[in-house]
């Protein structure tokens, strides 16, 4: 074998094996941090008791509204592009920092119940709107939410 033969030869090893070369595992991977399985929003109380709850996975998408002891159901497949922004726009830490209030339905006001599910670990809060000082951390992620809410309602015929 000549010297000019074996140049290609030892660049073509080189090439194979430079991928593996000075990459480093990062042991704190995404894995170690629990995924987001559920996003639920309720609101109840009120005249009437009306309820409305929103239950958001990956996957699907069920909207009930309640109204004067009668229910209707809206179900959907979750797009792609609001689950990613939902998971993207909220911190549970942040959702953590909001204090949940005493509930209102009993004297005639509204509930309002926000929870975000990773499996093993919910975060949730009731209320939380009162909370002025945190609640603005999480508007992103609230907005959203209300933009689904709104779409959603205008779906339902009474």
């Amino acid at each position: 074998m000549s010297y000019l033969s074996f140049i290609p030869a030892k660049l073509l090893l080189l090439l194979a094996i430079s991928p593996l070369h000075g990459v480093q595992k990062n042991t704190a991977t995404q894995n170690d941090v629990p995924a987001i399985t559920k996003i639920s929003y309720s609101s109840s109380g009120g005249r009437g008791g009306n309820t409305v709850s929103l239950d958001i996975t990956a996957n699907a998408l069920v909207y009930v509204q309640g109204h004067s002891g009668s229910e209707k159901t809206i179900r959907e497949k979750t797009s792609r592009s609001l689950w990613n922004s939902l998971v993207k726009a909220i911190n549970t830490k942040d959702i953590d920092r909001v204090k949940s209030n005493p509930g209102h339905a009993l004297y005639d006001g509204v509930d309002v119940t926000i929870t975000v599910d990773k499996g093993k670990q919910i975060h949730s809060i009731v209320n939380g709107s009162e909370d002025a000082l945190n609640y603005g951390r999480i508007k992103t992620f609230t907005d959203i939410l209300q933009n689904q809410l709104s779409r959603l309602e205008k779906k339902i015929r009474w």
